[in-house]
């Protein structure tokens, strides 16, 4: 029973953060940091960052800095 519970259990990591671990997906979209007035300071090196999807701001911008 217990070998069926893991293996469950690492099926659906593997199903969840799969993609990711990849590189397919992003789950934390952290080029949205680099945003005019958000989070990094005005450099040569910010410019050149374009974010993929500004739709999912709010996880990054309102969660990311209190989590850490």
């Amino acid at each position: 029973r217990g070998l069926i519970v893991v293996a469950g259990i690492v099926i659906g990591q593997a199903i969840l953060y799969g993609p990711s671990l990849l590189g397919e997906k992003i789950l934390l979209p952290l080029d949205l940091l680099a945003l005019p007035d958000v989070y990094l300071p005005a450099s040569p090196e910010a410019e050149g960052i374009k974010p993929h999807d500004t739709t999912q701001s709010d996880l990054v911008i309102q969660f990311e800095p209190g989590r850490r």
